[in-house]
């Protein structure tokens, strides 16, 4: 956004001053300034600066590891082909629909026969509602298209202003830099773009532009009579109506599913019930079996699990084991765990969070050295066993 705000001071031939050039910094260093000094309370200037900076670090600096796998896979780059075309295709469904809404609006604006204009517009509105495009979470996809289109849209007007008065007006430059930020945002998961997840906060300004965009220009598109505007207008507020229900109507699905309780007090959520993901059944029970337990023992829950960490108030005395190709590093997070030794470990075997990984510590997969270094170190104490997720809870044995 900064950037564009200068270009256009140069198309102008109005050379920003330093007051300019020192908010634009600012507002490229204050978030990651900020959150650092908010780090900082806890963990070291150096480690603050780098936490508060990952969205650029690990495609900067660290190439390695699962964190930029998780990033690859964020913007789409996973599936990069297949995700485009679908974006792709979505974008063109949405297209079709919003034109076919301005075709009923234009329609009914000809100088035709009243019946001959009324029958397009019905035509053109029959088409708009047979077109799919998902509904609920899976309107995500068309929203870059749909931006960038906006984009177009929003730049012919800017520069129409530019040649008629040699300047922008406020309408024009408000819209340039909401179109931009939209996109901006979208730009983590470009060729992934969604609504659930992190989606839900990336994708909201594009579809609040979208929305906007689209109640602002395609009923002025039908023409000057007012019927036709009425038409368009209508069709399209009932299209991101119906975009809204459905968003609304898988949120509350998806909130209904959410039965099982974990934590207690002022620590209590809701997970998914147990016959859909069994993770909130499996965290809730070791949560509640670690409160008889000292209060000063250790816990370190593998692969992942920091939340029974929180819920049962018990210090991780390691960092959770981050898989790699380096073979090495199971070698060496073993050699930790021998100097550290925490009191307790909970193992928890089952199907991962990402679909295609093997199962931790099973022959062959990531944690087979540390699951057998554990067996040989640590006592069961007690078994969870559930239908696809297990837990185990061990406690170090006497001795060094």
């Amino acid at each position: 956004v900064g950037i564009a705000a200068l270009l256009l001071r140069f198309l102008q031939r109005q050379p920003p001053g330093l007051a300019e050039w020192g908010l634009i910094l600012a507002g490229v260093a204050l978030p990651t300034l900020l959150f650092s000094v908010w780090f900082a309370r806890s963990e070291p200037w150096s480690a603050a600066l780098v936490d508060s900076s990952q969205a650029w670090w690990l495609l900067v600096v660290n190439q390695k590891g699962p964190k930029l796998a998780d990033e690859v896979t964020f913007l789409g780059w996973d599936y990069a082909g297949r995700n485009f075309w679908w974006e792709l295709a979505c974008a063109l469904s949405a297209v079709l629909i919003i034109g076919a809404i301005w075709a009923a609006g234009w329609f009914v604006n000809r100088p035709w026969r009243p019946i001959l204009k009324w029958a397009l517009a019905l035509a053109a509105g029959f088409l708009a509602c047979s077109v799919d495009l998902g509904g609920g979470f899976e309107v995500g996809p068309c929203l870059p298209g749909l931006i960038i289109i906006a984009l177009i849209i929003v730049a012919a007007d800017l520069l129409r202003e530019l040649r008629r008065s040699g300047r922008a007006g406020p309408g024009a430059l408000m819209a340039l830099s909401l179109v931009l930020l939209a996109a901006a945002m979208l730009t983590r998961m470009a060729l992934r773009s969604r609504l659930n997840h992190f989606g839900f906060i990336q994708a909201a300004l594009a579809g609040m532009v979208a929305a906007a965009v689209m109640l602002s220009k395609v009923p002025r598109w039908t023409g000057r009579g007012l019927w036709g505007r009425w038409v368009s207008t209508i069709g399209i507020m009932a299209l991101l109506a119906a975009g809204c229900y459905s968003v609304a109507a898988e949120s509350a699905g998806i909130h209904a599913e959410q039965t099982q309780p974990v934590g207690s007090g002022a620590d209590r959520f809701y997970a998914l019930g147990p016959e859909v993901d069994e993770t909130g059944q499996v965290v809730n029970w070791c949560a509640e079996h670690m409160h008889s337990v000292s209060p000063q023992s250790t816990l370190l829950v593998l692969p992942e699990g920091v939340m029974i960490n929180y819920l049962s108030r018990l210090r991780r005395p390691m960092p959770e084991f981050m898989t790699n190709d380096d073979k090495s590093g199971e070698e060496k997070y073993i050699k930790q765990l021998a100097e550290v030794r925490p009191d307790y470990t909970i193992v928890i075997w089952g199907d991962q969070r990402d679909g295609g990984l093997g199962r931790f510590g099973d022959p062959g997969q990531d944690g087979a050295q540390i699951t057998q270094w554990i067996k040989q170190n640590y006592a069961i104490e007690d078994t969870h066993r559930g239908h696809s997720k297990w837990a185990f809870i061990l406690h170090k044995k006497a001795g060094p």
